[in-house]
């Protein structure tokens, strides 16, 4: 209800600047998606717990202890270089974006309510942006390996290189 009464206070323009109705199918999980806070609660704390073996896990790699990861992705092509998961920075990075990843869809997924059509807007957009953010998207941490290895003062000229 709060959400819908915000909504219709917003002034409406001449131009509409969201004509795939994007917007407003994401309110609407929304406003189902805290309708029911006891799923939402329950959610938050499987990724919270997640979270918690992944530090766990972190910490004992980085003391020389083996530990199994939290969450893997085979078969991800985005993750294949064997940096993703000898590095124990970058296998943190990696599984984390992995458990955001998860609970973001997940939690999107299963909001009970909606129709079909929205449904399918807000789970493909969902996908978009989670995909978008993926580590391997972005610059400091999607080149190979051997680039980590480069001076201090060559750095910028190895980055270029493995681009």
């Amino acid at each position: 209800r709060i959400v819908a009464d915000w909504l219709k206070r917003l002034p409406r323009e001449e131009h509409d600047t969201d004509p795939l109705n994007i917007g407003a199918a994401f309110m609407e999980m929304t406003a189902k998606l805290i309708s029911d806070p006891a799923r939402l609660m329950q959610a938050q704390m499987g990724l919270w717990r997640d979270y918690m073996s992944l530090w766990q896990n972190t910490a004992r790699r980085m003391m020389g202890m083996e530990a199994p990861a939290v969450i893997d992705s085979p078969g991800d092509r985005r993750f294949r270089d064997a940096a993703w998961k000898e590095s124990e920075v970058f296998d943190f990075i990696k599984q984390s974006y992995l458990l955001s990843a998860r609970y973001v869809r997940d939690v999107v997924t299963h909001v009970d309510g909606l129709d079909e059509k929205t449904a399918q807007k807000v789970d493909f957009y969902t996908r978009q942006f989670v995909d978008a953010m993926s580590p391997s998207n972005f610059v400091l941490t999607n080149f190979p390996r051997s680039s980590w290895n480069c001076s201090k003062s060559r750095y910028a000229r190895c980055l270029l290189n493995t681009a």
